[in-house]
């Protein structure tokens, strides 16, 4: 049974979490319709009053007001229907809170995040505690684990999935599989379609809202271990083939600069970088290895996921176009410019 089963426990909760801190001139109370049901009273400056019948939920997903996608106009202003309700949970995740603005979705949680907007009000706040969580959280898509899942959909993105295919492709297990893609699913990132006599199949629908949520959740320091190494050539292409030579036999495959250069040339690579598992960074022999200031790094990552879904170009072994993007565009050295340009490429994430 969850801690906020009880209506006035679940009033208490919310009362403490609009309070965190003053909206001054805008007062808030909560209180409780005649059937038991809870509403949030709001007072602004100027004599204006509003109540908003509170919809609680233990399990706040996107697909519940994805219709409303559909009356945002190209400057981003919303053209449909005032939402008269407050949308309430103990936790909404950024991404889905993002949604619900764009959407004018009146919501709050119990961390203290608060949107409110109608004719004469606005009221917009951030999360002031990570103390509450929904009763049944759903799995976070870009965990080392889940993000293969993720990596594969958005490597190939016009490509229809079974979980069969995913299994096999990501060395995950069917339940975990199916957990990742309900959660896409729930997020509008996914959809699932069947057809008749075969196994059920799975579509990506939404590639860029995707991939700009995995670059915010995204450590890349966290989630790599990064050796630098000084080599006396100064072209990258020539660093690359020595790599290329020094390594064959060996798993490796070429990210950031270099990667994003031979896929869509746009900024000559200040740096040559590839992921190796240890074993192979161990043995590495090329170059000087320096504590910073290379022009080679080898970077050891935390999962063998960003070996999956690779691709070969003119002859050199790279990450996948997510992937490349993903390591790009926090970096410096123009890294972003590159990444950018990238992602306009026609033939990005296309294998």
């Amino acid at each position: 049974m969850s801690a906020l089963d009880n209506s006035e426990v679940k009033r208490s909760a919310l009362e403490d979490a609009l309070n965190l801190e003053s909206l001054h001139p805008t007062s808030l109370r909560v209180g409780t319709r005649a059937n038991g049901a809870l509403e949030v009273r709001v007072d602004v400056f100027g004599g204006q009053k509003k109540i908003f019948p509170v919809l609680w939920t233990d399990s706040p997903a996107r697909k519940t007001f994805a219709e409303r996608e559909e009356h945002v106009a190209p400057d981003g202003s919303f053209q449909g229907l005032e939402f008269d309700q407050l949308y309430v949970a103990a936790d909404i995740a950024k991404p889905l809170a993002a949604d619900l603005r764009k959407w004018r979705v009146n919501h709050a949680d119990l961390n203290g995040r608060l949107f409110l907007a109608g004719d004469g009000y606005y009221i917009a706040r951030e999360p002031l505690i990570a103390k509450h969580r929904n009763p049944v959280a759903e799995p976070s898509l870009f965990t080392a684990k889940a993000s293969r899942i993720v990596r594969f959909i958005l490597s190939w993105r016009s490509t229809l999935w079974t979980q069969d295919e995913l299994i096999a492709c990501t060395q995950t297990s069917r339940g975990y599989v199916s957990r990742i893609l309900g959660t896409l699913i729930d997020g509008g990132y996914v959809e699932k379609t069947r057809y008749s006599g075969r196994q059920a199949s799975y579509r990506l629908i939404d590639f860029d809202r995707l991939l700009d949520a995995w670059v915010r959740e995204d450590n890349f320091p966290k989630r790599v271990k990064r050796l630098e190494y000084s080599v006396l050539a100064s072209d990258p292409m020539e660093i690359a083939s020595q790599v290329r030579d020094a390594l064959e036999g060996s798993p490796f495959y070429f990210t950031q600069w270099i990667a994003a250069w031979l896929r869509k040339p746009y900024t000559t690579p200040p740096i040559v970088s590839l992921y190796v598992p240890e074993d192979v960074a161990s043995r590495f022999e090329l170059g000087r290895k320096i504590s910073n200031g290379g022009n080679l790094w080898l970077l050891v990552p935390e999962d063998i996921g960003v070996f999956q879904g690779n691709q070969i170009v003119d002859d050199f072994p790279l990450v996948s176009d997510p992937q490349i993007y993903l390591d790009l565009i926090g970096s410096g050295l123009r890294g972003p410019e590159a990444a950018d340009a990238l992602r306009k490429w026609k033939g990005f994430a296309k294998q």
